[in-house]
């Protein structure tokens, strides 16, 4: 997926389909990144990479952009990152 400038803020619901086996199923919410509707089929990679669950197994049941409540107002954000290279392990922000 490739992208330049920002990315909007995707909430995506989905759901296992009701089977006789498990019943009522839990609802699975993420915030995904991405440049359109492409957020749908990234949730049921993240799904599936997670739980087993597959799209043809499950419904998505809300997809919307989540618009900023103040776009003008500057925010800060800060990130630790870890990560092993070789053997070592390296840490930063």
């Amino acid at each position: 997926m490739k992208a330049s400038g920002t990315l909007p803020e995707y909430k995506v619901v989905g759901h296992c389909l009701l089977t006789p086996k498990c019943g009522m199923s839990p609802l699975y919410c993420m915030q995904i990144f991405a440049p359109n509707h492409v957020a749908k089929s990234c949730f049921w990679y993240f799904v599936s990479q997670l739980k087993k669950m597959r799209e043809y197994s499950g419904e998505i049941v809300y997809c919307r952009q989540v618009l900023e409540k103040s776009p003008l107002w500057v925010k800060n954000f800060g990130f630790w990152l870890c990560y092993d290279f070789h053997s070592t392990e390296s840490t930063g922000t």
